[in-house]
């Protein structure tokens, strides 16, 4: 294979993937800013998936989230895990703040 028909198919798993990302984003409701898909792009695809998954957990156990495109930065910021509860998010972007 050439350098260039390996490109092309490195480009075309990527944008496939970027795709998934959007459909997953768009059904959750929540809507791409240029500033969001800067972020996104600059994130880890497993993080971004971590952080879709959080806001579903969110959604499915009832929470009232006001705004899904905050919870979502916030989880794709601080690398939230899915399944961990708030208190302990809490307990450890704490600890992580006394590390520092």
């Amino acid at each position: 294979m050439t350098d260039k028909r390996i490109e092309a198919l490195t480009k075309a798993a990527e944008k496939k993937k970027d795709d998934e990302i959007q459909v997953l984003l768009s059904e959750l409701g929540i809507k791409l800013s240029k500033i969001l898909i800067k972020e996104i792009k600059g994130t880890p695809r497993e993080r971004v998936i971590g952080a879709i998954v959080v806001v579903q957990e969110n959604i499915d156990s009832g929470v009232k989230v006001r705004s899904k495109v905050g919870l979502f930065r916030s989880a794709l910021r601080e690398q939230w895990v899915a399944n961990e509860s708030r208190e302990t998010r809490k307990v450890n972007q704490n600890n992580d703040e006394f590390l520092e």
